[in-house]
């Protein structure tokens, strides 16, 4: 997936969704992964690795960030987190238009469990049951990316090919 910043330029609205290692933003060993983009122009997304490459092109990436992000409306699921990193390593000059974890809770779910990920949301709102985890998972076991309990790493998805990363 190419990850041309320009197409979301143009639109006011833009939603995030970053992947991290960690989950403190003020620890000094937390990092940003990767972040998914998707907007009106481009309603499909697209997902852009940060950290799998050297200092430089991370730092150019960011930069991208920040020139695509400045001023803009943006949608997140659990603002509270997303939005931390936005303040720290991206830009403070954006709103937040919506958070769909608050947007779910506020709809009701139908067994009164609330569930904190997207793909929960996506699952019961939208009926999308279907997702690309399991490629994904198959392709982080073969290339020994597994967790100590056995696990695939999704902390090292950032490696996956484009063509598996996209659809996830």
């Amino acid at each position: 997936v190419r990850w041309d910043l320009d197409i979301f330029i143009k639109d006011d609205v833009i939603v995030v969704d970053f992947e991290t290692k960690g989950t403190d933003v003020l620890d000094p060993e937390f990092r940003i992964v990767g972040v998914g983009l998707a907007s009106k122009s481009y309603p499909n997304g697209m997902y852009m690795p940060i950290e799998h490459d050297d200092d430089i092109c991370t730092l150019i990436k960011i930069s991208m960030l920040v020139n695509g992000m400045t001023g803009k409306k943006l949608v997140f699921h659990n603002a509270n987190f997303d939005s931390r990193i936005m303040d720290k390593f991206i830009t403070k000059d954006y709103t937040i238009a919506c958070d769909t974890l608050v947007a779910y809770r506020m709809i009701g779910y139908e067994d009164g469990y609330v569930r904190h990920g997207l793909k929960d949301l996506a699952d019961e709102v939208l009926g999308w049951t279907e997702t690309q985890e399991v490629e994904l998972d198959d392709w982080l076991i073969a290339n020994g990316h597994i967790t100590k309990t056995g696990k695939p790493d999704k902390a090292m998805m950032y490696l996956a090919p484009d063509e598996i990363l996209g659809k996830y």
